[in-house]
């Protein structure tokens, strides 16, 4: 049971309105009457008084705190938010000038999910679901997909290049962030590498670029494309010719008939 020494209890507290726990299960009171915030450790003892006028604090009612021990304190007479972060810092987050006026409560509204929030969370280019392939529904909490190396938010091939910032990756759902036009390698065996020679894995050139990927890193080929305009060309001869011969070859078994 939580008990606040005040003053009717021998205790330092005048009027609490408020109370919040940071990480460390201290617990933190406004003191409307003194106007002052103050800081008890679990067991109810005073560490110390985090503000008071001194810092700005009029007629404080409700406070939270974050995850991060950030306090944030509704400062009603002065029409105000203040916050008052872990090192004892206090500075205003909001005034009448904002719109606040003698606020009573705060309270932090839940983050909604990166896949329904509005934001390109991972830098693709794309917003939550049915436009992010990181997002399979409005819920997901991330926009990142780690069955995708090119949206997975992970160096996947070393070259201290993320997701769309490295030329492997055509685009987030992209198989692979090393293909062989990005991989270092001379794949083909023809002396060159990659679309850069090399430079973007190793930091130096290793040769010249390869031709069958100039602009175009993402490439999982450096040979070049198989021909089939030699055959294509011999077989368009030979056609009429095999058509010829049978026409032949039927006239002279209808005549032997």
């Amino acid at each position: 049971m939580l008990v606040i020494p005040t003053t009717q209890s021998g205790g330092h507290v005048s009027l609490p309105l408020a109370v919040a726990f940071d990480s460390q299960d201290n617990f933190i009171v406004t003191d409307h009457q003194q106007e002052k915030v103050w800081k008890f450790d679990s067991t109810g003892t005073l560490v110390g008084v985090l503000a008071d006028q001194s810092d700005g604090i009029g007629n404080p009612w409700g406070l939270v705190v974050d995850s991060d021990d950030n306090i944030f304190v509704a400062n009603t007479r002065e029409n105000s938010i203040l916050r008052i972060d872990p090192q004892g810092i206090v500075d205003l987050v909001a005034d009448s000038s904002d719109g606040v006026l003698q606020p009573f409560s705060l309270a932090f509204s839940p983050l909604a999910p990166e896949c329904n929030d509005g934001i390109d969370n991972d830098g693709d280019g794309a917003v939550d679901f049915l436009q992010d392939v990181g997002c399979t529904g409005s819920t997901d909490v991330s926009e990142l997909e780690p069955g995708l190396p090119c949206d997975d938010g992970v160096h996947n091939d070393g070259d201290g290049l993320l997701d769309l910032a490295d030329p492997g990756c055509l685009d987030s759902s992209w198989g692979t962030e090393d293909p062989q036009c990005q991989d270092g390698e001379d794949n083909d065996g023809d002396g060159r590498v990659d679309f850069d020679g090399g430079f973007s894995i190793w930091g130096v050139a290793l040769s010249a670029s390869d031709p069958q990927c100039a602009g175009a890193p993402w490439k999982n080929r450096e040979l070049p494309p198989p021909s089939y305009c030699g055959l294509g060309s011999e077989l368009a001869l030979a056609l009429p010719i095999i058509a010829w011969a049978r026409r032949r070859a039927l006239k002279r078994s209808r005549r032997v008939l």
